[in-house]
């Protein structure tokens, strides 16, 4: 991709991502990696210099550390959610969603603090089921992305 493309501000970035899904191990536990391939085209976009880790815990793992069908419905609303508030704030963007030991992981990268914060105020509003761990942290050149990418 072109240089350009990676400084266009977050409203200008594409509708539409495409995703991949991997699995690998972690700490002994299986891990589930869904990999929002689009954002290697944009990621260190300088209009997204935040990172948002959202990290929520099963109530009911099964024997892999993973949510049943049940839970992952419950877990796809709180998704959807984020989702719809980012694209219509245009405020962030959702590049990996992490399954493993028990936890579910979105990690962000958007604007700003203030940003991150309405957001994890909205997975409050939304999740009524589930503990939820939040952190926020600069990282301008995405290097958590890059990591999984």
């Amino acid at each position: 991709m072109p240089f350009w493309k990676r400084q266009q501000p977050p409203g200008s970035l594409p509708d539409e991502d495409k995703w991949s899904v991997s699995e690998t191990v972690h700490g002994g536990w299986p891990m589930l990696v869904r990999l929002n391939v689009s954002a290697k085209g944009y990621a260190g976009n300088k209009g997204l210099p935040i990172r948002l880790g959202i990290a929520v815990r099963l109530t009911a793992p099964d024997e892999r550390g993973f949510p049943g069908s049940e839970e992952s419905a419950q877990l796809n609303v709180l998704e959807d959610a984020l989702f719809e508030a980012f694209k219509s704030a245009k405020s962030g963007r959702i590049v990996l969603i992490i399954s493993t030991g028990g936890m579910r992981e979105f990690v962000s990268y958007v604007r700003s603090f203030n940003d991150a914060e309405k957001a994890m105020a909205l997975v409050r509003g939304t999740n009524r089921n589930h503990d939820v761990q939040h952190y926020i942290a600069d990282d301008p050149k995405w290097e958590l992305f890059r990591e999984f990418a």
